[in-house]
């Protein structure tokens, strides 16, 4: 279905009707069909921006946790070095 410029027209199926000539019901039935048009273009633009911004997020979250990894695997390597350095000291001392 689709407006003509003329606002009392509606093509519905390649077939033009006046909207002037519809019963009080068939004007209802439009309406609502206007509105669900709307809604849907609406639901679907936000849909859009819901879809960018969980990527957005994910991507985030992701870069996040490989720098948690990163940061916890230099704290592992910093303290198996002083591990390793205070048992020298130990073993110097027993000497």
């Amino acid at each position: 279905m689709t407006e003509q410029e003329n606002k009392n027209t509606i093509t519905v199926d390649d077939v033009i009707y006046s909207i002037d000539d519809m019963t009080d019901e068939q004007k209802a039935i439009l309406s609502v069909v206007e509105i669900n048009r709307a809604t849907a273009s609406n639901l679907n633009r936000e849909a859009i921006q819901v879809n960018h911004q969980l990527s957005c997020v994910l991507s985030i979250g992701e870069v996040k946790r490989r720098e948690l990894k990163e940061s916890l695997l230099k704290s592992s390597d910093s303290s198996d070095e002083t591990s390793e350095e205070a048992v020298e000291e130990d073993t110097a001392d027993e000497t």
